[in-house]
């Protein structure tokens, strides 16, 4: 995901999410683009497509494949933010912080309180586990508050 460096670049990054949104439905295949509602459902599909196209995080790296996670995160972020309200955030200040220059939703209403979620995170993160149920899961923690399950490896 490229770099964001000033609040007029993180301006225009949030004008765009309806353009990453139907940039993600030119990506995926029709099958998965048709499931696409922004609930937590969709994320099944969506996550195992991911993981199933990238088998590594070098895979999505690839210069036409750069700024898709981007993408994916922008729509599991939308999706986070229809099931418990909030905004698109960004810390341009604090270069000691972890997600510093990445967006993040805040001021949702999940019952696992008031923090900052980076939802680009969790598109890297299930791919380098390679966990097709990651995304959803890490959502369906913070809509619930239940903790989230643990893959069993076969």
């Amino acid at each position: 995901m490229k770099e964001i460096a000033s609040q007029t670049e993180f301006e225009q990054w949030v004008n765009e999410i309806p353009k990453r949104l139907s940039l993600l439905q030119t990506i995926v295949p029709t099958e998965i683009d048709g499931a696409l509602d922004f609930s937590l459902h969709s994320l099944n599909g969506l996550g195992s497509w991911i993981v199933y196209t990238y088998p590594d995080y070098e895979a999505c790296r690839q210069t036409d494949h750069k700024d898709w996670t981007a993408v994916f995160g922008t729509y599991v972020g939308e999706t986070f933010i229809k099931l418990l309200g909030g905004h698109w955030d960004i810390n341009l200040r604090d270069d000691d912080l972890a997600y510093w220059r990445i967006p993040g939703i805040v001021g949702h209403q999940s019952p696992k309180g008031p923090y900052h979620v980076y939802p680009s995170t969790w598109i890297t993160t299930a791919i380098f586990r390679q966990d097709e149920e990651f995304i959803r899961n890490v959502v369906e923690y913070w809509v619930t508050g239940l903790p989230i399950k643990k893959r069993i490896s076969k």
